[in-house]
């Protein structure tokens, strides 16, 4: 991610493109949290593990991915009035692999929703894409977000909600 804004830089495109992708942030009227909230309530239980802001016929939707033991169930959430309007079920087995709990003593304390409101007030940016990523340093979320500037990653901690890493 880094190499890329370096090169929009020294291009002179980052500006632009950076103020193209808050611009087209303008009608979403809710936040990432409020949408993995909305589906987290529609899957009635489960762990958020992966959301992210896409179009559909121009309107802002959410896909947000809930883990629960039967499966995954990925909600569509409209990101103009925070509705869940669609959902699948998805390949268990798949999403299972992907998304298994944590061992034994790794249990994730804080929530994907609230890592997401913990990224967005770290770098002033309004996040746009959120997932849980296994590693051998422990479970971490990964929030991509978007601020007049341009995109920015941050990293927290699955455990402890703590900033690990901020990627401009």
């Amino acid at each position: 991610m880094h190499r890329t804004v370096t090169l929009a830089v020294a291009l002179g495109v980052a500006a632009p493109a950076a103020a193209q992708e808050v611009a087209e942030l303008k009608d979403v009227r809710i936040g990432l949290s409020q949408a993995i909230a909305a589906a987290e309530q529609a899957a009635r239980g489960g762990r958020t593990v992966d959301a992210e802001l896409e179009r559909a016929d121009g309107r802002p939707v959410y896909h947000v991915t809930v883990l629960k033991a039967e499966g995954a169930t990925t909600f569509i959430v409209d990101g103009t009035s925070g509705q869940v309007v669609d959902s699948r079920d998805e390949n268990a087995l798949t999403e299972l692999l992907e998304y298994r709990p944590p061992p034994a003593g790794g249990e994730r304390a804080v929530p994907l929703g609230l890592a997401v409101e913990l990224a967005e007030t770290a770098v002033q940016g309004r996040a746009t894409e959120a997932e849980v990523e296994r590693s051998w340093r422990g479970d971490r979320y990964e929030v991509e977000l978007r601020r007049p500037r341009g995109e920015v990653e941050v990293e927290i901690s699955a455990l402890t909600g703590e900033i690990i890493e901020v990627e401009d």
